[in-house]
């Protein structure tokens, strides 16, 4: 997956999801709680403190207790995500170690990423509709297809019990990206299925409905029109 076509597709999905948590509730209706980001969750430095990597974790611990229903899911995720790099940091022997298995793990993540992300691309296309609202669905699905099979493709070529630390890492990584993935794969298509009543061949295409189905297999959604 390229920069840029990541930057997008996470706007977007940041997008919906706002419009989802807003569109039953107004902006003072929505509580307030302090959202741990899968980046800053991803980029916190687990091996400078053990005190803080304790408040870290517990800052995730809190976004969960604190946060909007529609949100704990992803929260737990993330937190899932801490809680590993907090146990990965404790294990390692030095500050010098534990930072360069962080990084290499890192590194190893993104490579497989790009590694896997020009298949994934050639698997989908794009194309305009004259209704702008099919037209929107239409990238939209397509998009997250396609997010979470590179999200599944990459957690598939990290081992899941290799005992290097970097691998681990990268394994941690991988899991919390299509467990971040999973959940927006329900929110765009549930959405979809609520705006256009099921994603069908006559009005999306064979490739997109057979997306959308593959989709809801995944995550229990109907994509059948009533």
């Amino acid at each position: 997956m390229s920069g840029s076509w990541r930057r997008r597709t996470d706007s977007m999905l940041l997008h919906l999801l706002f419009a989802w948590l807003f569109q039953s509730a107004s902006a003072a209706e929505v509580p307030v709680w302090n959202h741990m980001s899968s980046r800053e969750a991803e980029g916190f430095d687990y091996c400078e403190s053990d005190r803080k990597n304790s408040d870290f974790l517990a800052k995730a611990g809190l976004a969960i207790i604190h946060g909007p229903e529609g949100m704990r899911e992803f929260d737990r995720v993330t937190q899932r995500l801490v809680r590993q790099g907090v146990e990965l940091a404790e294990s390692l022997p030095s500050p010098e170690a534990c930072r360069l298995a962080f990084r290499e793990g890192e590194k190893y993540q993104r490579e497989v990423g790009i590694s896997v992300g020009p298949e994934v691309r050639r698997r989908v296309t794009f194309k305009r509709f004259e209704d702008p609202a099919l037209s929107r669905a239409h990238l939209e699905l397509g998009a997250q297809w396609m997010h979470d099979e590179a999200a599944r493709a990459v957690l598939g070529k990290i081992p899941a019990n290799a005992p290097e630390p970097s691998m681990r890492w990268a394994r941690a990584l991988a899991e919390a990206r299509m467990g971040h993935a999973a959940l927006d794969s329900a929110l765009v298509l549930s959405q979809v299925h609520h705006e256009f009543g099921g994603v069908d061949q006559v009005r999306f295409g064979q490739e997109r409905a057979r997306q959308a189905e593959e989709l809801a297999q995944r995550y229990g959604i109907s994509v059948a029109p009533p």
